[in-house]
C-alpha cells in the first residue's frame, strides 16, 4: 500500500500515524506513571507544610513548588497523550517527563 501524500504538503511533511490504543487506556497508563513519579515529592511537600506551616517568603516558595508539581503533572499528561500511541509508551512517558521536571526544579536546591 502506498503512503498517502497530499499535493499541498511541503517536502518532508507526513501524516501523523493514527493511535492504535483507545485514549482512555492510554490516559490510565499515563496517570499511573505520573502518580508514581510525583507521589514522593507531593507527600514530602504536604508533610513539610503540615508539620510547620511556612511563613513569609518561604511560604511563597513552598506554594510555588506545589504549583510546579501540579503543572508538571498536567503538562506531562498532555504531552504524553499527544505523542504516545501505545500503553507502555504512555506509562514510560508518564514516569519520565515529571521526573525530569522535578529534577530540574530541584537543581538549584542541591547546590
Amino acid at each position: 500500500m502506498a503512503d498517502f501524500h497530499c499535493p499541498h504538503w511541503i517536502d518532508g511533511q507526513a501524516c501523523k500515524p493514527y493511535f492504535h490504543v483507545h485514549s482512555g487506556k492510554r490516559l490510565i497508563a499515563a496517570a499511573i506513571g505520573i502518580s508514581a513519579t510525583l507521589a514522593g515529592p507531593t507527600v514530602n511537600c504536604i508533610a513539610a507544610v503540615s508539620h510547620s506551616p511556612p511563613v513569609g517568603g518561604v511560604a511563597v516558595a513552598v506554594w510555588a513548588w506545589g504549583a510546579l508539581l501540579g503543572i508538571a503533572a498536567l503538562a506531562s499528561l498532555v504531552i504524553t497523550l499527544h505523542n504516545e500511541d501505545d500503553i507502555w509508551g504512555c506509562f514510560i512517558s508518564g514516569v519520565g517527563i515529571p521526573a525530569l521536571v522535578v529534577a530540574l526544579i530541584s537543581l538549584p536546591h542541591l547546590g
